[in-house]
């Protein structure tokens, strides 16, 4: 079967240059991310378990440090106010071209 978006997304920023790492899910993530830092989250919304809102909610919350940049294929205004609110970064919807991500990655490290 053809692999997931999320290795899709880790290979595509590895060949980039960035150090990616992907989870399964929200909470494993979560989990991770109580043992080890990170410069960015990259998540989509809708995940099994806690959801990407949810996620951006918690780091936001607890690890303010940590920038978070949702994906999303629900382009709509109430999504992204609802990722905007959560304390996202930015948005992408999709779909996406690494590109517009690169892009965003950039503007991350420019602020």
């Amino acid at each position: 079967h053809a692999p997931g978006m999320a290795t899709v997304i880790e290979g595509a920023l590895v060949r980039r240059g960035y150090a990616a790492t992907q989870q399964n899910s929200a909470d494993a993530a979560w989990d991770l991310l109580e043992r080890e830092d990170f410069d960015v989250v990259i998540t989509d919304i809708n995940m099994r378990g806690m959801n990407g809102i949810e996620l951006t909610e918690r780091i936001a919350k607890n690890r303010h440090d940590i920038p978070v940049i949702v994906i999303t294929a629900f382009g709509s205004i109430e999504s992204a106010t609802a990722v905007l609110r959560a304390g996202a970064f930015d948005f992408l919807t999709k779909p996406f071209e690494i590109d517009a991500l690169d892009a965003v990655l950039k503007r991350l490290t420019a602020t």
